[in-house]
């Protein structure tokens, strides 16, 4: 009787090689090592375009665009500094910039599809303005009108740092602080009647949503 050898192959699966000018950030892999943000370099870096992706490793599938400003390898004065919490179901993605925090976005994934994205920089940028001009609003419009031409990073002419109080993975209840400050290179002759800065506090709820204490002026 004839005996039947069956040969059996194993092949590995590689992973998909990213668009040209792209790279999968490090820090951005899943703890399965199954998804992971794509960044451009400087040369492939659009105008105005979301480019930053959360996609599936293997295959090059987008799985979501992130809903941030684009971030780019190399970018001055700049750390993308993401994380996962272990079980790998909230991604924050994360970069600093020279004065604060550039983003932070909450991805919420169940099974390898994201369920939701919550912008929280946005979110407490738009709420600390309001809780600003509402403590003070004369040194409030000072601070606009001398903060003119600053750049659009500096909103209304304030700094705003929007960061998340925690250390290692993050997790759900998120909760996070935020300092405005209209004078953020301490400049000693920068007008009396525009200095403005304060802190408050914010938490993101297992709901995903987003609730924050008061606002509390600086002497």
């Amino acid at each position: 009787m004839r005996s039947l050898v069956v040969v059996v192959l194993c092949v590995g699966v590689a992973a998909a090689t990213p668009p040209p000018g792209f790279k999968i950030w490090p820090s951005s892999i899943s703890p399965d090592g199954k998804l992971g943000v794509i960044v451009p370099d400087v040369d492939h870096l659009k105008d105005k375009e979301r480019q930053n992706k959360l996609v599936e490793i293997a295959t090059g599938k987008v799985i979501a665009t992130l809903a941030a400003e684009t971030v780019f390898d190399h970018q001055n004065n700049t750390d993308i500094t993401p994380s996962w919490s272990k079980d790998g179901t909230l991604l924050e993605w994360k970069a600093d910039g020279k004065w604060g925090s550039l983003m932070l976005v909450l991805v919420r994934v169940d099974h390898g599809a994201v369920k939701d994205q919550i912008d929280v920089r946005e979110a407490a940028v738009t709420a600390a303005l309001a809780a600003a001009n509402k403590a003070n609003p004369k040194a409030y419009a000072a601070a606009k009108k001398e903060g003119e031409g600053n750049g659009s990073w500096f909103r209304d002419g304030f700094a705003i740092d929007v960061r998340q109080d925690h250390e290692g993975a993050p997790s759900l209840p998120f909760k996070l602080v935020i300092e405005l400050t209209s004078n953020p290179k301490e400049i000693d002759d920068y007008p009396a009647a525009a200095r403005l800065k304060g802190t408050m506090t914010g938490t993101v709820g297992v709901d995903g949503k987003i609730s924050f204490g008061a606002f509390v002026v600086a002497k």
